[in-house]
Formats: C-alpha cells, sequence, structure tokens
C-alpha cells in the first residue's frame, strides 16, 4: 500500500472520488492522502487480484 499511495501527489489537497459520487463530502469522495489511503485499503481488500492498466490511463488537469 505504500508503495501505491507514493503514485500519487503529495499534497494533502488531493481528493480522490469513488464511484457513485455526486456531490463533495459524499462517502465516496475521500480527501488528503490518509483519505486516499482508506479507499484504496478498503477496496483491495475486497477486490481482489487487481491489475491497473497504467499505459492505457487517461489523466486531466484543470486549472495548472
Amino acid at each position: 500500500m505504500d508503495e501505491f499511495t507514493q503514485l500519487f501527489v503529495q499534497d494533502e489537497s488531493i481528493e480522490m472520488i469513488g464511484g457513485g459520487a455526486s456531490k463533495h463530502a459524499s462517502n465516496k469522495w475521500f480527501e488528503g492522502l490518509a483519505g486516499i489511503r482508506e479507499i484504496v485499503d478498503g477496496d483491495w481488500s475486497y477486490w481482489g487480484d487487481v491489475k491497473l492498466d497504467v499505459a492505457g490511463a487517461k489523466i486531466t488537469v484543470q486549472g495548472i
């Protein structure tokens, strides 16, 4: 988990939105690195063998 979370921007203003989140502060909207760790750890505990398509990922950055 530590190695995976190092892939994220190391800034406490980071946010991760889980499936089904429709508004800020819902139970699927996580803020900060601890929040991201919480959602990923919880999901991975139940998903089984997870594989990420890093090469095929599309990332959009707004406001830079």
